[in-house]
């Protein structure tokens, strides 16, 4: 089974420093936890991209959803990220992507995906983000990147997975993006001056009273709600 960018099997894979279980908060998001994991396997160090941390704001009823920036991707790491039009069957679509190199970003039910049993694998079905790096339609297997690590799904997952996507007659089309990486990583000098850069740029359109302190004035009528 090709994969788009070379990783370990995924039983010898050894997550990023940022997923260390000894952390307290070793997970933040699917979204971010694919990235960094996505970007370390790929010789990108995945710390640059997270001034995107210091705008988050509380929105009145929720907090600003915490994710890198596509034109950061770009600016840091030399990475497109690339709306796939999906036409075809998914596996067909991920397979060419794959064999170019290309890891694809998919929405996918977390009922079937194995990293998340005792949440939700088998027990409820919920939409979330994987970045898939291998696949094989004919022999019903996939790798993935999902919150702290990387993933395999096969047979009865994998079946359940790709059925998810069709209704009677009627194909869903799943939301898909398809990730280029530029030829080599940028040096790291480079990515570390661009980092501060952005971060500068960021703290000087940081939420101008506390997201907390406005959360917690919210609260209470939220919770009586």
């Amino acid at each position: 089974m090709q994969r788009a960018i070379p990783a370990p099997d995924p039983q010898a894979y050894a997550a990023h420093r940022l997923h260390d279980a000894a952390r307290s908060w070793p997970l933040s998001n699917c979204y971010i936890d694919l990235w960094i994991e996505l970007l370390a396997t790929a010789g990108r160090p995945p710390e640059a991209m997270l001034s995107f941390a210091v705008e988050l704001d509380f929105e009145g009823d929720q907090f600003t959803f915490a994710k890198p920036g596509l034109d950061d991707l770009r600016r840091l790491y030399g990475v497109t990220v690339q709306e796939l039009a999906v036409y075809d069957r998914i596996e067909a679509h991920l397979e060419i992507q794959i064999a170019r190199g290309r890891p694809c970003l998919v929405e996918v039910d977390s009922y079937f995906l194995p990293d998340t049993k005792g949440l939700s694998y088998r027990l409820e079905h919920g939409k979330t983000t994987v970045a898939v790096n291998a696949l094989s339609a004919a022999g019903r297997r996939m790798e993935y990147f999902h919150n702290g690590g990387y993933h395999l799904l096969e047979g009865e997952d994998y079946d359940g997975l790709m059925a998810g996507y069709a209704h009677g007659d009627t194909p869903f089309l799943p939301y898909a993006e398809v990730v280029k990486f530029a030829a080599a990583p940028p040096p790291l000098a480079d990515l570390r001056d661009q980092a501060w850069g952005m971060l500068a740029g960021r703290l000087a359109h940081r939420p101008a009273s506390c997201p907390i302190s406005a959360f917690q004035a919210q609260l209470p009528q939220a919770a009586a709600r």
